[in-house]
């Protein structure tokens, strides 16, 4: 799947990330599985994968992820959430 930085939902999660972390996300494409490419290419939902820790580090054997960083993304995805829903957010 492939969504367009354009989308309003790739904005949001930049600009909330960036609020959040201080940090402008690197967007990049990954190889995996996950239910997205349904909601992209069936459903015609823009679709955005985030999450904590060191993508090169998902699935494999010594995967982890530090816990200020679950944290950290708890955070985005709910400001996230009010964000798209039209919420103020505090």
């Amino acid at each position: 799947m492939q969504v367009s930085p354009d989308e309003p939902i790739v904005k949001s999660l930049i600009g909330v990330v960036e609020d959040r972390t201080g940090v402008r996300p690197k967007m990049f494409g990954k190889a995996a599985g996950t239910d997205a490419s349904w909601l992209v290419r069936d459903a015609g939902i823009p679709t955005v994968l985030y999450g904590p820790g060191d993508p090169r580090l998902s699935h494999t054997p010594d995967e982890y992820v530090e816990l200020e960083k679950v944290t950290e993304a708890a955070r985005v995805f709910a400001v996230l959430a009010a964000d798209v829903l039209g919420i103020e957010s505090g």
